[in-house]
């Protein structure tokens, strides 16, 4: 394979490795990385024998040993949901903390389009103070949200790389193209390689909110490593219109717990500075501990303020693990799509709770489903279905299914939330499952 250095020092790279125990002060500051693809190969002791494969990679970024495909780099994703048929928009739905690049794109939709004209949407990443959809497309074609319903689409991704590559402040946002119309249960996930072992999880919503909100369960110990927030419409009728990040624990409501923030005088962040500028969040190093939740608390009612995203980031130190986070900002409980599979997983935690009960027999189930089986169709993974008019703030711990099998997902398919009997005053619902790589 032919190897090309022409802009890098080439006897740099070479010596990288052993710059430090050779005692030099110089790091090399040159891509030392090998091509993708290239296989380090040793030579048979055998005579004759071919040279033995050891070491490389492919082109689906899996590390090689022998010959074989060792190991898949575990991606994280960041997700956008709209259930809804109103939240069907362009708008914002992550804001990044660290850099990294974009490694494949997926959609399904469990309702589709019927407008007469192209009903599409993309993905897009701005920088700077661009508004959602603004920014660079990262995809070289759209998704067609007038094709098959639960039928998965993954984009193919721009070939230029840059347009993949990402650094803290930088944000996703979804474009849509056309009317809605009848288009919902939209659910798109982004999986990208951090350059750090971390994973997010946003909040978000287009229109203009203030209901606190519960949008991450801790289901193991985690250190948060840093938070950003940015909004596309700045609060101009309430002029100290802030949002507070907090850790909740025990029974207590979303945005009742401890306040993580010391921005804006320790109110939070500020909902009436410039839109789409990016605030990073200033707070003292916290580790959330198993059942704790992160939660939102807004200090008024907005009227403009909207486009409001937030995301969280944490450091993970268990290799193989990602967590599936799912919330709703109003009472939408349609059965959706929370999960597409991009390699082998098996889900063993999870933890849920809500806002609001019921307020009569509901309970919901997490559900397996592959092909163009619907988001009601699947295979329960719970033994024990969550109960949607248990005490509200009162975590549920998953009751998985015994049966490995059905505990287990292949690439490309899919987990659910399926809800049975009548939700009626439920209200927000968050949960988040812990899956590992199989």
């Amino acid at each position: 394979m032919a190897q090309s250095r022409s802009s890098k020092a080439y006897t740099t790279d070479l010596r990288a490795p052993y710059v430090v125990g050779h005692g030099e002060s110089n790091t090399p500051s040159t891509d030392g990385a090998i091509d993708s693809g290239y296989v380090l190969r040793a030579k048979s002791a055998t005579a004759g024998n071919p040279d033995i494969p050891l070491l490389g990679s492919d082109a689906e970024d899996n590390l090689m040993v022998g010959g074989s495909a060792g190991l898949k780099p575990t991606w994280q994703r960041c997700t956008f949901k709209a259930v809804a048929n109103g939240n069907v928009v362009t708008t914002r739905f992550h804001v990044f903390n660290v850099s990294g690049r974009i490694k494949r794109i997926v959609e399904i939709h469990t309702t589709a389009g019927t407008a007469g004209g192209a009903v599409t949407l993309h993905v897009t990443k701005e920088r700077g103070v661009l508004a959602p959809g603004a920014g660079t497309t990262v995809m070289s074609g759209t998704f067609n949200l007038k094709g098959t319903a639960d039928t998965l689409q993954t984009a193919t991704l721009s070939t230029t790389a840059s347009d993949l590559e990402f650094v803290a402040g930088d944000m996703l946002s979804v474009k849509l193209t056309g009317t809605a119309t009848t288009a919902a249960g939209v659910f798109l996930e982004v999986y990208v390689q951090y350059d750090l072992p971390v994973f997010e999880t946003s909040w978000y919503s287009a229109a203009a909110t203030s209901t606190d909100q519960c949008f991450f369960i801790a289901n193991r110990v985690y250190p948060i490593r840093a938070i950003r927030y940015v909004h596309a419409v700045a609060e101009t009728t309430d002029t100290t219109a802030n949002v507070q990040v907090t850790v909740d624990d025990g029974t207590e409501a979303p945005g009742a717990g401890t306040d993580l923030l010391t921005n804006d005088s320790s109110a939070g962040f500020d909902i009436n500075a410039t839109a789409n500028v990016v605030q990073t969040g200033a707070f003292t190093a916290t580790t959330m501990i198993e059942s704790e939740r992160l939660g939102l608390d807004f200090n008024s009612t907005q009227t403009e303020g909207a486009g409001i995203c937030i995301t969280a980031c944490f450091n993970t130190e268990e290799a193989g693990r990602s967590e599936v986070s799912w919330w709703l900002v109003d009472t939408d409980v349609l059965d959706a799509w929370i999960f597409i599979a991009d390699r082998s997983y098996e889900i063993y935690d999870g933890r849920f709770l809500h806002a609001v009960a019921a307020g009569g027999t509901a309970t919901a189930n997490i559900e397996k489903a592959r092909s163009t089986t619907t988001a009601s169709g699947g295979t329960a993974m719970l033994n024990t279905a969550i109960n949607l008019n248990a005490t509200a703030n009162t975590i549920q711990t998953t009751d998985l299914v015994s049966t490995l099998s059905t505990r287990q997902l292949s690439s490309s398919e899919r987990m659910s939330i399926d809800y049975a009997n009548t939700e009626a005053s439920l209200a927000g619902l968050c949960f988040t499952i812990s899956l590992r790589t199989r």
